[in-house]
C-alpha cells in the first residue's frame, strides 16, 4: 500500500506537470500507460490520474531525479492537514493522543531522511 490515495487532485496534476517539463506528452503517456490525450486532460484539470498512474508517475519522478515532486506533495498535504487540524480543534473533535501520533510520524520521517546517503 503506497498511500497515494491521499494525494489531492490538484497535487496529482502538479506531479504530471513536473514530468511533462522533462519529456514529451507522448513519451510521458507511454511511461505511465495512458494516452497522450489523458496527459492533456490531466494537465487541464479535466481528468484526475488514478492511483496506479500516480504511483507510476512517482517512480518515474524518482528515476528522473525530480525531487521537487516530493516537495510538492508534502507541501500540499501539509497545508490541507493544517487546515483540517485547525477545524477539528475549533469543533472540539481532536481526540487526545492524535497529535502525538502525527509527531511520531514526523520523527520517523526525519530519521529516515537523515539516514539517506548525501
Amino acid at each position: 500500500m503506497s498511500g497515494v490515495s491521499i494525494i489531492p487532485a490538484d497535487t496529482r496534476r502538479k506531479i504530471i506537470e513536473a514530468l511533462s517539463l522533462e519529456m514529451s506528452y507522448r513519451k510521458l503517456a507511454e511511461s505511465l500507460g495512458v494516452t497522450p490525450a489523458s496527459i492533456y486532460k490531466y494537465l487541464r484539470g479535466v481528468a484526475v490520474p488514478r492511483d496506479t498512474v500516480v504511483e507510476k508517475a512517482l517512480r518515474l519522478s524518482a528515476d528522473l531525479g525530480i525531487e521537487e515532486v516530493g516537495e510538492i506533495i508534502i507541501n500540499d498535504i501539509a497545508g490541507e492537514l493544517e487546515k483540517l487540524i485547525e477545524f477539528l480543534i475549533s469543533e472540539g473533535l481532536l481526540p487526545p493522543g492524535t497529535l502525538s501520533r502525527l509527531s511520531d510520524i514526523i520523527i520517523r520521517a526525519k530519521l529516515a531522511l537523515a539516514a539517506l546517503p548525501r
